[in-house]
């Protein structure tokens, strides 16, 4: 009976579309794209994305692949949320953004330039300075985790019928411009 039980939960939850956390469904000519992230600025968010990537089956090492995931821009912006009566901050918000574009043969655009965004909040408490600066670090690569996530939902929501063009002829080849997006 208890079996019977987990069985007919996991056929639900199969049913209803659930999936574990970062698994997304992405068309098979895109298990293999190279990848251009200006990793020297955003480190943090360039692994992060390196590691959804792979985890969701796709190659990124090949340096001939027929696809590009070009990561145009990525910047990163810390403010005030709150002050307190003092005039001092008492909340922080990071925010986070990228812009991406997904190129395939031909420089054909199958995304075009496509920005996400992220922020969060948090208490900014002066007699924990050194705690404060390990905690931003920590909300940055949880914002660079989001990020990641979203471009690949976007890959898995867009690419199909992208590809779907690109095998008709509909999409004309075109090269991404690199112009800066400002942080929302």
């Amino acid at each position: 009976m208890h079996r019977a039980l987990w069985i007919a939960v996991a056929l639900t939850l199969s049913a209803c579309g659930f999936h574990l956390r970062g698994a997304m469904q992405l068309p098979d000519q895109l298990k293999s794209m190279r990848l251009d992230c200006p990793a020297v600025k955003e480190r943090l968010f360039c692994q992060a994305l390196e590691r959804q990537l792979a985890a969701n089956g796709i190659d990124t090492s090949a340096e001939q692949a027929d696809y590009e995931l070009k990561i145009l821009n990525v910047a990163t912006n810390r403010s005030t949320a709150s002050i307190d009566e003092r005039g001092v901050a008492r909340e922080i918000q990071l925010n986070l953004a990228a812009t991406f574009a997904l190129t395939g043969a031909g420089n054909t655009v199958l995304i075009p330039e496509t920005t996400v965004s992220a922020r969060q909040s948090y208490q900014n408490d002066q007699t924990q300075v050194l705690g404060k600066g390990r905690e931003e670090q920590q909300i940055t690569r949880e914002l660079s985790q989001q990020l990641a996530l979203q471009i690949l939902s976007r890959i898995s929501a867009q690419a199909p019928r992208a590809l779907e063009a690109q095998n008709d002829g509909e999409l004309e080849p075109q090269v991404p411009s690199e112009e800066q997006v400002p942080v929302p």
